[in-house]
């Protein structure tokens, strides 16, 4: 069929007008939040889908109430900003329904993850990389001293040695003697 473009114009407008019911979106385009879903339910719901194993295959789920985008928006409200994701929060390992699902920065994920080494010291449990943080220690650090048999306490909180400059025999004096070192002059015209 020869479509003239006015009726391909008449084709796009009905295609936007039944594809966009609760009217979050912009023109012709999907919001933020509904791609944020779309993805949500293809990483749950689609076995060829190439992070189903870290979801799907795990069997995590989605809220059956969740089948309809207008009540997941209601439910967890736009995002903050274009750099918020949807996040399992507070058991990464539970499905994706009221109460445990947030809108989470990149940081807020990354210390959200399965593989996180967690740590509990005096009855709060946080990630290396949120303790490094607290304490100023660096992450890599408090890893090398747990693995080393520090306490745990101590492998978080204990600052590094400040370790004072090493002399080299003064080095720089017997180069100026031998080289007849006089400092640079300027001359201005």
């Amino acid at each position: 069929m020869n479509h003239t473009p006015e009726h391909r114009e008449y084709l796009r407008q009905k295609m936007i007008v039944r594809n966009t019911r609760h009217g979050y979106a912009r023109r012709g385009e999907s919001s933020y939040e509904y791609r944020i879903w779309k993805a949500m339910r293809e990483r749950c719901h689609n076995p060829n889908h190439f992070k189903w194993k870290d979801y799907g295959g795990r069997g995590i789920k989605i809220a059956e109430r969740w089948n309809d985008f207008e009540t997941f928006l209601f439910d967890v409200g736009p995002s903050p900003t274009r750099s918020h994701q949807i996040d399992r929060y507070p058991d990464n390992d539970g499905d994706y329904e009221p109460g445990n699902t947030r809108w989470a920065t990149p940081k807020q994920q990354a210390n959200n993850k399965r593989n996180n080494f967690r740590v509990t010291v005096e009855g709060i449990t946080r990630t290396v990389t949120e303790w490094s943080a607290l304490s100023r220690v660096r992450a890599g650090l408090i890893t090398w001293r747990i693995k080393k048999g520090w306490e745990l306490k101590d492998a978080v909180y204990r600052t590094p040695k400040q370790y004072a400059p090493r002399k080299v025999n003064n080095v720089a004096s017997q180069v100026k003697e031998k080289t007849r070192w006089r400092p640079m002059t300027f001359r201005l015209r």
